[in-house]
């Protein structure tokens, strides 16, 4: 989540208090080179509020948003959404939530799905607690990495390529 190359554990808690009894809330703990940290980041509930329990359900969804960094989701069905926090290198204070929001006890369930329909997207899906479920994918185009003109060498010779003509369709900028 946080691209240290180090895998992060994701908990939820349904039953969390903070301003509200149950409204829930997530831990997250990051992985180092020692092992899992022992102090975890908690996520709040995002829209608190009595018994909601965010935190029902919790899934990783792969780097949904393709910045590079994997990304979590934590369902909140007595409320009727779902936040997906965007993995980054950044702070943690730094992160707002993407906010999901259906009916039924939406968020009751959440799993990564990867590329179900062989468009080359990254899905993930979100159920309902008795009938419904619902697949999503981020409307984010992949990069198109240019290296340059074509070049022809031998395994022996170093060549250095060149990304500046890499683009996002969608306009975003390529670090």
């Amino acid at each position: 989540f946080n691209g240290d190359g180090f895998a992060d554990f994701l908990l939820g808690n349904q039953w969390g208090t903070d301003t509200f009894t149950n409204e829930g809330e997530a831990r997250l703990f990051f992985g180092t080179a020692l092992g899992i940290e022992t102090s975890p980041h908690i996520l709040v509930n995002p829209l608190p509020a009595y018994n909601v329990r965010f935190g029902k359900s919790v899934a990783t969804v792969g780097d949904f948003n393709y910045d590079g960094s994997d990304d979590i989701f934590v369902g909140c069905p007595y409320e009727g959404f779902g936040a997906v926090y965007f993995g980054s290198t950044t702070q943690m204070a730094d992160h707002t939530p993407l906010i999901l929001e259906n009916t039924g006890y939406f968020g009751w369930a959440a799993a990564q799905v990867g590329d179900c329909i062989g468009n080359g997207e990254n899905y993930f899906i979100v159920g309902e607690e008795y009938q419904g479920a619902y697949l999503y994918a981020y409307a984010n185009a992949r990069p198109i990495a240019v290296a340059n003109t074509d070049l022809q060498a031998s395994s022996e010779n170093l060549i250095q390529l060149s990304g500046t003509s890499s683009s996002d369709q969608d306009g975003d900028l390529l670090t």
